[in-house]
């Protein structure tokens, strides 16, 4: 048995052929359903805050990091 024709709902053609797009669909909306699916999309949103805030940490700190990038060079060239 073809694993498109065991999701709910899903619904074949003529041929017994599952519509992928219907099948995706029935996915999509099986993960949503679920709670595994929200607990994703609660992880995915605190990736985003972190990366944003890496992001904010990273622009304020470029000068510093720069001048003390710029320090080390001179003072390599001249030793």
């Amino acid at each position: 048995m073809i694993l498109a024709n065991r999701v709910r709902g899903a619904e074949t053609d003529a041929q017994g052929k599952t519509s992928m797009v219907k099948y995706f669909n029935r996915i999509a909306v099986g993960i949503r359903e679920g709670q595994s699916g929200q607990t994703m999309t609660e992880y995915v949103l605190i990736i985003a805050a972190i990366a944003v805030a890496g992001y904010i940490a990273y622009q304020g700190l470029e000068g510093g990091i720069n001048t003390i990038i710029a320090n080390v060079t001179a003072t390599l060239s001249g030793a």
